[in-house]
């Protein structure tokens, strides 16, 4: 009789055990889901942008452009910096980029966009930054 009391407990652990492992996949249903955070991207611009002294446009397959002329640095920060954007809440692996836009103050980095992310920082890919990134370097090719 010992022996079926000590089975009936060990079976009953290792239900409880088993049961207590297993957890669903999604969240609480009280739990309230993240809401995307919107934000300028001049939000994400140096203190001082009057500074930068350089621009690099770095196209997919390696063509690199410089801009020095701080009128046309200034004129296209302004022109994209209204633009909003969403941090991207659930950011995911992502590969090759058809613009990487990088300002410099001297040889430091202070501002860097892709159409994915801002600063290292990811958003939700968006068509008016990709848009302005093409007509920044085809003004360039003129």
């Amino acid at each position: 009789m010992k022996c079926r009391w000590i089975m009936f407990m060990v079976v009953m652990i290792l239900s409880v055990i088993t049961l207590m492992g297993c957890k669903p996949d999604h969240q609480d249903s009280n739990t309230v889901p993240t809401v995307p955070t919107v934000k300028k991207i001049k939000s994400f611009y140096p203190e001082n942008k009057g500074t930068i002294e350089r621009m690099e446009i770095l196209k997919a397959g390696g063509t690199r452009k410089s801009i020095t002329d701080k009128e046309i640095i200034s004129k296209w920060l302004d022109k994209i910096g209204e633009i909003d954007v969403t941090l991207d809440p659930s950011p995911e692996d992502r590969s090759g980029v058809l613009y990487i836009i990088t300002l410099f103050d001297k040889d430091k980095e202070v501002f860097r966009i892709t159409p994915h992310s801002i600063n290292h920082t990811v958003i939700v890919s968006n068509r008016d930054v990709t848009d302005r990134m093409t007509e920044l370097w085809e003004e360039q090719s003129e």
